[in-house]
């Protein structure tokens, strides 16, 4: 069992975001509008604020289980990557969703793709597995014309 400080360390390296993404979609929507038009308010006219996603999807696994591992699961157990990498891109669609009912009109999302070195995995790979959810992910966001 989690004593409350183990708790709070955890929830410390949660983006703010989710700490309530397990809400239904609009009362997600509700509460990433509520941040934003506080931090509107907050830059007023000397800033445009956009809605933004920091796992954006390949994000997840390398924070959540490292390098090594990843990529071990990547190439060495596919159908259980699938499984994993399916269920991440579900969760960024609710996300994106969610910001799509807001009031945001920019949105700015993250991964990191590439290291000093260069891209983490072959170009083939991300335009294989990564690409095609890129799509899905940032589709309700389009369909909202959200820059």
């Amino acid at each position: 069992m989690f004593l409350a400080r183990e708790l709070e360390e955890i929830f410390d390296d949660l983006e703010p975001l989710q700490r309530f993404s397990h809400l239904p979609l609009e009362e997600t929507a509700r509460k990433l509008n509520e941040d934003f038009h506080y931090l509107q308010n907050l830059v007023g006219e000397k800033a445009l604020v956009p809605g933004h996603y920091y796992r954006t999807l390949l994000m997840w696994p390398l924070i959540l289980f490292g390098w090594e591992f990843f990529a071990e699961i990547v190439y060495l157990y596919p159908r259980e990557f699938e499984r994993i990498w399916r269920g991440f891109g579900e969760i960024s669609l609710k996300v994106t969703s969610a910001f799509a009912l807001t009031d945001i009109e920019v949105f700015t999302s993250h991964d990191d793709l590439c290291t000093t070195k260069g891209p983490i995995f072959n170009p083939e790979w991300y335009r294989k597995n990564l690409y095609p959810y890129y799509e899905m992910i940032w589709e309700p966001l389009k369909k909202r014309e959200k820059r």
